[in-house]
Parts: C-alpha cells; structure tokens; sequence
C-alpha cells in the first residue's frame, strides 16, 4: 500500500532483460566477499555475467514481483548446477527461445518435474542438491514458484496442444503488431563501442526472432522449433512478453565486429560467418562463458529468491534487522492477500543478510516512486566507502538528465542526497565509466530524420555513501562516518519536505496542469507515482535522520500544506495524510492524538463541526447497530470494500489497450457530498486483491476479522475485487449509515477522456453504502495483518566521537542551512578540542585555519600542526570555508562553515575525477571501477583498418563544451577545465597511438613536463582490451613512475626506449597532478595482489602519496607482479619491472548532469571531424567532405565510415 494501486488489465512479462549484463561487484576492492540486493532482478544475466567477470565469494537476494522470472532463473540455474553433461544449446534455447523443439521441450518437463518433487516443502528443498546454493527467503515465493513449474511440466497432446499453441500465438502475435512493421533497435546498446557495423543486422535478427520465435539460422533447425515454450508464459493470466524482448540485448555483441586476438576462441569461431550470423555466435559463445564460470563457483555464490514489492521488502528487511521481526505488516505486492513474512530459515536464524555492499534496483523508478524508494533502500546499504547503491530509468527524452536527477528525488539533488546519506557520485565527479555518448547515439539512430531526442533515454546512476565525517590525521582507523544526524532549523526542514511535497503532487496544480496541455502532457498524467502515504514515509525517514524541534517542524509543514495556493483537490486527501502520519508516529493531529478525550475534543481542521458529531459517539448502553457499537474504536480503523464482479466490466469487457493501466482510488463521502456542509474525502493508499470475504468475530467489536480466500484467474476470474484502507475513525462516525463508499479511477485528464463515457465525471466503478454489510467491512487492521505497517527509519550510527586521537576526544555534529531558499545552502561542522596542549597553543595566538584538500574534505590545522579532516556529503567551494573557535570552560569549540557547491565544482578539483580513499588503512577506488582484465577480450590493434569504431567511441569522452573549448582555444577555460580537456587529449593520444590509427603505432609514452624535469611517468602498453561491464576499452599497461630514488638505477632501460620512439605526452605541471592522482585508481582498479602491512599509503595516510615533482605518488606494494608474457620484446624489461606496476587505463567519459552531446549542426556542416573533433586530417591538411550531401568532413575515412550510423539519415 506504500505505492499507488493500479488497474493492470494489461500487464507484460519480461522473461528476458532490456539491458547488457553489467558486473554487479564493479565497485568492490578485489577479494572481499560481497553481499548484493537485486530489487527487480529479471532474467539471470546480470547474475551470470558477475560470476564470470569476478570470482568471490557472493550472496544475493533477488527479488522481483514476477514468480514465473524466478521459476525460469532457477530452473536454469539448477541445470547449470547438474553439471555439464547437458548441452549448453539446450540451456540457450530453454531459456532464451520462444519456441522450442522437441528435445528442448522434453529437457524442460523433465527438469520442471524434478524441482516440482524437491519442493513440496522448504524443508525438502533445503535438502535437495540445490538447497544450499539456490534458497528461498519465504515459504509464499517457494509455493508461487513450485505452481509455475508444475505448469511447465504439463505435456499437452492434440486438441489441448493445438488450443495451447493458439493462446501463445495470439499473446506474440498482438504484442509484435504493435510495432507496426518498424524496425526495434533495443540490442542496439549490446554492440557498443563498436556499433556502426550491426544496425541493419540487429533488426532483421529481431525480426526474425519474433517471427520464428528461435535465433537459430538453419533453416532445418529452425522447422524444428514447432512447441510453444511455456517459460514465456505466466500461470492465471494473459501478461505479454513485451514486444523489445529480444535475447541479443543480454550479451557484449561488439565482439562479433571487433578483431580479437588470434588465440581468442570466439575469433576462430567468427571466421567465414556472415553478419547476422556472427552476431547470434558471440551471443551463444558468451552465454556459454558465463554457464562455465557459474558451474565452477556455484560453491561460493549463494542465491535468495523472494517475489514482493521492492519497496514493502525493503521495510521488512529493516523491520527483521532492527527488532528481529520477520514482517513490518505489509502485503507481498498488489493483487496478492498474503502477509509478507520472511520465514526462510536463513532469516529465522539470522544468517541472512540484511545490508548489502551492492544494491541494484534495475529501472523500478520508472514504475515505483524513486524518491520513496531510495528512502526505503538506502538503510539497507552498509556505510562503506565501497558501497553502491544503483538506479536506473528507462524514459522518453522528455526532460534532461539533471532534471531526471531532480524528479528521481522530487527536489534539490545536494539537498535530498545528503538527507537520503547518499552521495550521488557521477553529479559531483562529471566522470562516468560508460559513454554517454554511445547511449546518445542509440537515440539519434532511432530517430534517423534528425537530431532531436525524441526517444528513449537510459540513465543508471550511482549511490554511494559519502566520505567519513571526520578522521584523524594520525591515525586514518580513528574517523566517524559520514552518516550522522544532520541538524536542521525547523522551518528549514518544513520547507524542505514541503518542497517534496509540491513536487509529488505538482498535477493537482491547476495552473501548472493548464499551462502547457499537449498530448504527451496528457497521457504523463495518467502516471501516478505517489500517494499521501508515500509521503508520509519520507516525512517518517527524515525524522530519523534529523535533529530539529520536530513539533514544530510538523506545525509549519501542515500549515503550509493546508494553505497551498492553486490546488483545492489536495485538501481532498488531506485525511489520508493525517492517517498515516498517525500511523508511522511522525504526527498525530488533534483528533488522532486525543481520541480517547473525544469529549473535550476541538480541531483546528474541523472546529466546532467535529465537537458538535463527537458527543454522538461517546459509546452508550442501546445498539445502533453499526459502527457506533464499538466500544474502544481506536483512531484508526480499516475498511474493506467488496466490489463485485459484475461491477468490473468497465475494464475487462472493453478494448483493455484502449483502456491501459489507470490509477484507482477509494473515497469516502457524505450523502450530501457537493452540497454545503457536505464532505467528500480521496483515500488513493488502497491494496488490491481477488477472491472472497470471510470474517470471523462479532461485528463491530476489536475480535472482528477479515480473511481474504484468495482467487485465481485475476481479471480474467469471476472473483470479485477486495479493495481495503486506512481510515480515520471519525469520519465514518460523521454519518455511519448513510455515507457512501466509493471505489473509482483516479481523475486525470487521460483517465477522463477515457472513462467519462462509461463512468461520469465522478469517474466511479462502484459506489455503496456503510450500512451495506455485504459489501463494507470495517477491523481493526487489514486482512491477515495484526498491526498497522511499520514506518521507514534509519539506524543511526553511534555518537560522532573520537576518542585518543591527537586532538583528544572529538564531538562532531552536522548543521545544514537553507537560508530560506527550500534547499541546503551551506553546512557548519562543528567539533571540541580536549587535548590540553592544543587549548594552550590556541590561548596563545596560534591560528585554526580550513584548506580544501579534495572536494569533499576540508583539513584543519592549528598553526603548522593537523588536526583533524572534515568530510562533507556534498562537494563544497573552498572560498566560502569559514571558521569560528570559541572558548568553552571545558574544551575550545571550532565552526567550520562552507557553502554546498552547485554541481560545477569539478572544474576547480581535477583531481576529483577518480578520487581514491583509505578505509581501514586499505585505497578504496570511490569511483573508477574494478576489473579483471583477464575477462576483457584482448583487441588485435594489427588490423588497424578494423578499428574505425575506436576513433568515435574515444571522442565521446569529450562532451560538447570540451569540443567547443578544443576547437576555438580563445573561447575562457577555467583552470580546471583546461586540466581536464588536456587530460582527455593526453588519454585520447595514448590510445590512437597504440592502436595505430593516427600517426605511427607506439607502445612507449612519456608524461613529459619539459618546463619541470622532464619525463616523470613512463607508460608501457601490453594490449588493447575491452571492459565488456562498462563497454568501453582499456588499456592493459605498465606504469613506471620516475622518482628520485630510482631514475639512476633505469638508465640502461631508459636510453634504449628513447631511441626506440617513446611517444612523448606534453604534460604542464597541473595535468602532471591530476595524473597522479589517476593512475593510482588505475592501478588500484586492476590488482590480484594484497597491499603489505607496511603500505605507504597507510602510513601517509592519503593517496596519491605526494604530487611533487621527483616525489613517490604511489605505493609499490605491486611492483614487479606481472603475469608471464605481460611485455614481451621490452629491452632490458627485468631492470624497470620491478619498479613498475600493472594498471588500467580507461577514458574518462563525461556525465550528462552539467554537460552536453556533441551534436554537429547538420544544416550547414562544422569546421572540424563530426567522428573526433580534429580540425584537419592525419597530414595537416584541410578535412574530406561527404561526397553526398557536401556538408559533413572528416579527417579521414576511418572516421567517415566510423561516423555513417549517426549521419546516415541527415545525408542528403
């Protein structure tokens, strides 16, 4: 009930995912265990290809509202577990066709067969062969997914077979003629970076596949292929297979157009194959990969399914791990009547986890309400450095990326990340590990008439938790987290949650729903995200997240939530506000919080009118016979509505494409509604579920009950539709005969032009009275529930204290500012000296001074000596530090006061790109992620006539300003900007070069500071890979710093790698810094080696190391650890290896919060390469120009045939 319910007359099954595989375990220091949440998990792919990416140890619950998703994962799962004596073709039918032949059927049942067996009980399953690897979190996931694989295993034979393949061809059938024999490109993004050679592949194989139901190419294969497979099918109902499905989309299909190394598998594999047939290849060859490597490590992955809500799992996790209590009173999900209980044994003994290192909630903002989500994940993520919590959207280019951002958190991004204790890492950095610019590109290819982002944008962005509050400068093991409880002035923080408020419910707005009608306005309307008890929940979060007078922020908050300008429907839902506030214990207005003084009682919502009904219910010794004879009614009481089936028609016997998904709502109304004194009130917190009434108890009194018998069928059944909310008790004591209870569509402007035909202005689908005892029912709590659901909270960590570290004991707090603005404008650290010796130097003159040291940290120092580092949750702006000590009789108390930046600081800290911090005395990358280049496919740079697609994908790491900035060098650059785009030049280089496609092929680079000593880091190239997680490419490579202590001991390395032709990279002192500062995260990114005990970056207590010229930045814990053949044909390579150290060296992409595509302006061509920006060819002279519309140039024909995908439908 914690999300707007929903008519899904129409519902999709999405048995395959709509995204390439990602590592889950990308941002996770090599070697540790890890613990991941999967909240909409779909298909296995993301699972599989971790597995394969990353060897440790791993536990992962998954959950997803589907119970068929889980009954096709784990039956795959189980064969991959049975070993390899099945064929790997069979596995990739089963799971990834449509139809399948006979073999493929018959492995299915019999395998269904053997699951349903080991399943009749948690305890037999648990002692199955898969019981320990594969595990259920609750007996209710357990009997959803056993009823599935009975369903597949039914072996169906004439009539029956013929009925049953009719049904499956009638869902695809529909489902592919609403693409109206356009072409899909949703595997589009499986090609990157090397997509311009697959588009007209990637849709005649879509095509194909949804015409065949099958990927295989052999015609006799394929005849073959003749039986529906029931794994794409749901039990009870008729949910579509969505029309994107498309298998291709899993997998890394760049592979298949990409020239791999000679001792690559899939490179002889490739060889003699056609396009198309190239493609489905590197699919079936990757999925094969990924079956090995789960085979081999199903010993150490342990993997939960449960089938809920993401948002009620995610209560319940909290509920479990803050008082041991395995449910928070709270339905599975919509249309299902069960408790969700999580009864598994693992959580019965605690063993379970319940936080994570990784959450992933896929794309459930697009369905869910983000804000209320991430509320109800992000004190599940555990508070370290490494932590991620991940969050994607899938939606139509109708706003930017930066205002995504905002809408995911319905306000100020710093503001609400900082309350939520996330830190949104890729807003404050400007540096993404994925092109944005492929992603872009997807769109433009989709939209072959122009430039105009008029399709679908995808956005996955990243959570992390932000810097410790405060460490030592002596010792890093003494910090405070960065979770503490913020401070806030009361009227701030009203203002502040109000500001969310505005923005959940911005359509009740009349003047902002009229001021821009347009069709896509229109059909937005009818998407509801939220509800009053959505609200409720963050109201309750942030109360566990703030100290403030919390009376008074509640005051302030309801009086400018009762005088809203412009939106008189949302005093409609005001009761359903009140309600849950009461609930959850963020607030109880007069008439909840005194209802046993009812009396006595006056509101300053209902006044005298209320006083005037209260005297009615004061209970008395005759019957009413309604809901007057309850003695004791508490406050707050739940009413369940039994709409009949016959009252649903209006959905199920219509065209339901024509009807869609409306929002629904309850409403609770007097007789004379509309009229003067009349009332009228919306309750929209409603679940939904299909089957019978039963009670149990005398009506009327706290031992009645309602027992929900559940039905199947949903829609598609003759049971009738239960309805049940929370309510408060007074209203329907106002008039307990004759006020009406209505069930209805949620009024929009969509869902009137649809139903008002059908249903009136008022929009009702059925409408009754309290005294109908048929049909309204009215308990204590909802059915099968016996309290009311919990509330959000956050645990908090202990007091923020230091204790022996060299300022003595350190009391911290947080105090944020919005200096009326509705948003944190600035922070004030505050912190107590105790040690006796810095009280005197203060008493002596000595100065407490503040000095950015990142873009989150600021050091204090007294005098010359450290004191201690502030860590902030958002970036701040060095120029505003301000600091205030004051003098307490027992401790001398220090203010540190700094303004929260706006998004753009990146341009002052270069070095903030790829910040790397100690945790435990161990670098934690915060931001480039981790790899195993041992799983990224080495590119064969010989064949550079292959590699046009690399010149495209590396200029996309400069975003449209950058390419404005490098073309024309009058226009002003900051001085962290020009660091930045010289970076990037010195990146890009480095790659061209060792690729071989521009200039002559090198794999020798020196950053060379002529003007300050020189060449300082030497860079040995050993290959080209490509990090299939990220797609994107990396290079395999060497790094040898040159540092005083060691530059005489290289000469007999050095002199020779001059005379062999090092590419010598021009580095000014800042881009010097700002390298190393990244190539310790590249190193870091990559190692299979354990830092020492005695680290140098433990015992300075930083990384890098030092920026000076001449100075070690980086530790040599992994000097000399090479794998066999790492550089072969180095001279003298055994004198520099071991000063040397393997690293990854990834282009730094841009992120789309402040910045922008490249788009070249078609109409009247540009002065530079539309595929990489340059502003003359490879030998200096003028650019080539498209021979067909003599607009478009480039600098080579490289980069014309790279750039076709993207100017293919402007050329004219």
């Amino acid at each position: 009930m914690l999300n707007p319910p929903f008519i899904n007359v129409i519902s999709y099954f999405y048995p395959i995912g709509n995204t390439p595989a990602v590592s889950l375990t990308q941002t996770i220091p090599p070697g540790e265990p890890v613990d991941i949440l999967l909240l909409g998990c779909g298909d296995v792919r993301n699972i599989l290809f971790t597995s394969h990416v990353d060897a440790r140890v791993m536990d992962i619950t998954c959950c997803d509202y589907q119970k068929a998703v889980f009954a096709r994962n784990i039956l795959l799962l189980s064969l991959l577990i049975d070993g390899s004596e099945v064929d790997d073709n069979l596995l990739w039918s089963l799971y990834y066709h449509m139809n399948l032949d006979s073999k493929s059927l018959e492995l299915l049942c019999c395998q269904a067969q053997k699951l349903h067996d080991l399943s009749t009980s948690m305890t037999t399953w648990q002692g199955s062969q898969y019981g320990s690897c594969l595990r259920f979190c609750d007996t209710g996931t357990l009997d959803d997914v056993r009823k599935m694989w009975a369903f597949y295993t039914i072996q169906r034979n004439g009539a029956e077979a013929k009925r049953f393949k009719a049904r499956f061809d009638r869902i695809i059938q529909k489902e592919n003629a609403k693409k109206n024999g356009g072409s899909v490109l949703t595997s589009y993004r499986a090609t990157i970076p090397a997509q311009m050679y697959s588009i007209s592949d990637l849709t005649t194989l879509h095509s194909y596949y949804w015409k065949h139901g099958t990927l295989e190419l052999n015609a006799k294969m394929r005849a073959q292929a003749k039986y529906p497979n029931p794994m794409f099918l749901t039990l009870e109902d008729e949910a579509t297979v969505h029309y994107g499905t498309d298998p291709l989309i899993s997998f890394h299909l760049a592979l298949a157009n990409v020239p791999l190394e000679a001792q690559n598998p899939l490179s002889q594999a490739l060889k003699g194959l056609s396009g198309r047939e190239k493609i489905v290849a590197t699919a079936k060859a990757e999925f094969r990969d990924w079956a090995a490597s789960y085979r081999k490590q199903k010993e150490i992955i342990t993997l939960r399914f449960v089938t809920a809500d993401a948002t009620n799992l995610a209560h319940t996790m909290q509920q479990c791990r803050s008082s041991g209590v395995t449910t928070a009173g709270l339905y599975r999900q919509q249309y299902d009547s069960r408790s969700l209980v999580l009864d598994g044994p693992d959580y019965v003994s605690g063993q379970a986890p319940l936080t994570f290192d990784v959450i992933d909630t896929s794309n459930l903002c697009d369905h869910l309400g983000s804000v209320v989500l991430l509320a109800a994940t992000t004190p599940l993520l555990r508070n370290s450095l490494s932590s991620v919590l991940y969050a994607e959207v899938m939606v139509k280019w109708n706003r930017s990326p930066k205002e995504t951002l905002d809408w995911l958190l319905c306000g100020h991004v710093p503001t609400l990340s900082t309350i939520l204790g996330l830190c949104p890492i890729d807003y404050w950095t400007n540096t993404l590990p994925v092109s944005v610019s492929d992603e872009e590109l997807h769109n433009v290819v989709n939209n072959m008439g122009g430039m105009a982002r008029s399709g679908q944008m995808y956005l996955r962005t990243r959570w992390k938790r932000p810097v410790p509050l405060v460490s030592s400068s002596q010792n890093e093991e003494n910090c405070i987290a960065g979770l503490p409880r913020i401070r806030l002035e009361a009227e701030e923080l009203a203002d502040i949650l109000y500001d969310i408020y505005l923005c959940m419910f911005r359509d009740e707005d009349y003047t902002l729903k009229f001021a821009n009608i347009s069709l896509e306005s229109i059909q937005r309307s009818s998407l509801s995200w939220y509800h009053r008890a959505s609200f409720a929940t963050i109201v309750q979060f942030f109360r566990t997240r703030v100290d403030c007078d919390w009376d008074k922020t509640m005051t302030v908050l309801m009086n400018l939530v009762l005088n809203r300008p412009n939106a008189p429907m949302g005093m409609n839902y005001l009761q359903e506000l009140f309600v849950y506030l009461h609930i959850f214990g963020a607030y109880s207005n007069e008439t909840l919080l005194n209802w046993d003084q009812s009396r006595e009682m006056t509101s300053p919502f209902h006044s005298g009118f209320l006083y005037n009904i209260v005297s009615r219910i004061t209970p008395i010794d005759e019957k009413w016979d309604d809901l007057r004879d309850w003695k004791g009614i508490p406050p707050v009481v739940c009413l369940t509505l039994k709409v009949p089936r016959s009252e649903l028609g209006v959905f199920t016997q219509a065209n339901r494409e024509h009807r869609g998904t409306p929002p629904v709502h309850c409403i609770l109304q007097d007789s004379l509604a509309g009229l003067a004194g009349g009332w009228h009130n919306i309750f929209s917190a409603c679940h939904l579920a299909f089957g019978e009434v039963r009670t149990t108890g005398e009506r009327y009194t706290d031992s009645f009950e309602v027992h929900i018998e559940a039905a199947s069928g949903g829609w598609d059944g003759s049971a009738s539709l239960i309805v049940s909310f929370y309510v408060p008790a007074f209203i329907l004591l106002l008039n307990p005969e004759k006020a009406e209870v209505i069930f209805g569509v949620s009024s929009t402007p969509a869902t009137t032009m649809v139903f008002f035909q059908d249903l009136g202005l008022e929009l009702s689908v059925y409408k009754t009275t309290l005294a109908n005892s048929n049909n309204v029912f009215i308990t204590r709590h909802s059915s099968g529930q016996t309290s009311f659901p919990n509330p959000p909270r956050f645990t908090q960590p202990k007091q923020a204290s230091i204790e022996g570290s060299n300022v003595g004991a350190v009391d911290v707090s947080l105090t944020a500012h919005t200096y009326t603005q509705r948003r944190i404008a600035s922070m004030t650290t505050q912190f107590q000296i105790k040690s006796n010796n810095y009280k005197s130097a203060l008493k002596n003159n000595c100065k407490v001074r503040a000095k950015m040291v990142s873009a989150f940290q600021v050091a204090i120092t007294l005098g010359q000596e450290p004191l201690v580092t502030i860590g902030y949750p958002v970036v701040v702006e060095e120029k505003s530090l301000r600091t205030k000590v004051t003098q307490e009789p027992d401790a001398i108390e220090v203010r540190v006061l700094a303004k929260v930046g706006t998004g753009f600081e990146w341009e002052q800290y270069p070095g903030c790109m790829y910040p790397v911090h100690l945790q435990k005395g161990n670098p934690v990358n915060w931001n480039m992620t981790y790899l195993e280049l041992q799983k990224c496919p080495i590119v064969d740079v010989s064949q550079p006539k292959k590699l046009t697609w690399l010149n495209l994908h590396l200029a996309g790491a400069m975003s449209q300003r950058e390419r404005q900035m490098r073309e024309n060098t009058a226009l002003p650059k900051s001085n962290g900007q020009k660091t930045r785009l010289d970076f990037k030049e010195s990146v890009f280089s480095t790659f061209v070069q060792f690729a071989g496609i521009q200039g002559t092929r090198t794999r020798f680079f020196g950053l060379d500071n002529r003007g300050n000593g020189g060449i300082h880091v030497v860079i040995i190239a050993s290959s080209l890979r490509i990090d299939l997680a990220t797609r994107a490419v990396v290079l395999d490579c060497a790094v040898l710093p040159l540092h005083e202590e060691i530059i005489h001991k290289l000469a007999n390395f050095l002199d020779p790698l001059l005379s062999q032709g090092l590419c010598q990279i021009q580095v000014d002192d800042a881009e010097l810094q700002l390298w190393k500062h990244v190539l310790p995260a590249c190193v870091e990114r990559c190692r299979q080696w354990v830092h020492k005990d005695g680290c140098e970056y433990a015992a300075a207590g930083q990384v890098p190391l030092a920026v000076e010229n001449g100075e070690k930045f980086m530790c040599t814990c992994g000097n000399g650890k090479f794998p066999d053949g790492f550089l072969r044909g180095v001279p003298s390579w055994e004198l520099a290896a071991k000063y040397a150290v393997r690293a990854a060296i990834s282009p730094p992409f841009w992120a789309p919060f402040v910045e922008e595509m490249h788009f070249p302006d078609m109409s009247r061509g540009t002065g530079t390469c539309a595929a990489c920006g340059k502003a003359k060819s490879k030998k200096g002279k003028e650019l080539l120009v498209c021979a067909r519309c003599k607009k478009q140039k480039y600098c080579s024909r490289e980069c014309q045939r790279a750039n076709w995908a993207a100017h293919k439908g402007e050329c004219k």
